[in-house]
């Protein structure tokens, strides 16, 4: 019993999450530990098994976690539910002043209705998180395209180049480059 959740784990761990789904189920929900019961929902999400997420995430006393409104947040986005999505990243960042997966969701949907100033308040605090930085740093350099701040759009491209983005990245800033030239 003990080595199956182990398994799960691993599982989890190495991005197998179909099998760590299987192991989990294997003890059902209510056995598992709070945060298996998040692992299960978390990889549930990622297959795209948004009902079987719910109904983990419904099964677990979380709510002072910020990992769990971070996952509510993702059900509520792929529900297309923007204010349920908003009050979860709200509720995870209460509780999680540094959770750059909040402050990007924020950032987002900000940007989704036009709310510029706003989502450049995202991901600026987003891009102070390892975790976020380089996703950040592009969306602030989209925001100073969208403003025509081709200068700050070309510095924000090259952070996230020296703290390792790829290629596509690259790409963009040439593109942002010659946008630039053709505005001097």
């Amino acid at each position: 019993r003990d080595g199956t959740l182990a398994l799960g784990d691993l599982c989890y761990a190495e991005g197998l999450l179909a099998l760590a789904v299987m192991r989990y189920a294997e003890h059902g929900a209510t056995t598992l530990s709070r945060a298996r019961r998040l692992n299960c929902a978390e990889a549930y999400l990622a297959l795209d098994r948004v009902d079987e997420a719910v109904a983990t995430l419904d099964a677990v006393d979380a709510d002072g976690e910020s990992r769990y409104h971070l996952l509510r947040a993702r059900v509520a986005r792929q529900r297309a539910d923007s204010n349920a999505a908003r009050a979860s990243w709200q509720r995870a960042l209460e509780l999680d002043p540094l959770a750059g997966e909040a402050m990007m969701g924020l950032g987002v949907l900000h940007l989704e209705t036009g709310s510029l100033d706003r989502a450049g308040f995202y991901f600026e605090r987003a891009s102070r998180t390892p975790s976020h930085r380089l996703g950040a740093l592009v969306q602030l350099a989209q925001l100073a395209v969208e403003r025509q701040e081709y200068e700050d759009a070309v510095k924000r491209l090259e952070e996230a180049i020296d703290r390792g983005a790829g290629r596509l990245v690259e790409r963009y800033l040439a593109r942002i480059r010659r946008l630039a030239a053709l505005g001097d």
